[in-house]
């Protein structure tokens, strides 16, 4: 697995994506408080693909865990159940 830099690009487009969906996990619908560290900017298409990577109709804001990354193991996620990733 390949790990990408965050850029200051990232920062701020994970920024809009968790503002557009109101600081709220698009999966359980949990509120998270601003700027917390709690809710990711998840993407169906990895960052790796550059044509996709700041579209948000590749993105949604999702609680880390459970909703995000998985209570056991990291494929346990959302994305990965509903066969989107793996």
């Amino acid at each position: 697995m390949f790990k990408f830099k965050t850029t200051l690009a990232d920062t701020a487009f994970s920024l809009l994506v968790r503002e557009r969906d109101k600081w709220k996990c698009v999966r359980c619908g949990r509120k998270h408080e601003e700027r917390k560290n709690t809710l990711d900017n998840s993407h169906f298409f990895g960052r790796g693909a550059m044509g996709t990577r700041f579209d948000f109709e590749n993105c949604d804001s999702l609680c880390r865990f459970p909703c995000h990354l998985g209570k056991e193991q990291p494929k346990l996620g959302w994305e990965y159940q509903r066969g989107i990733k793996g």
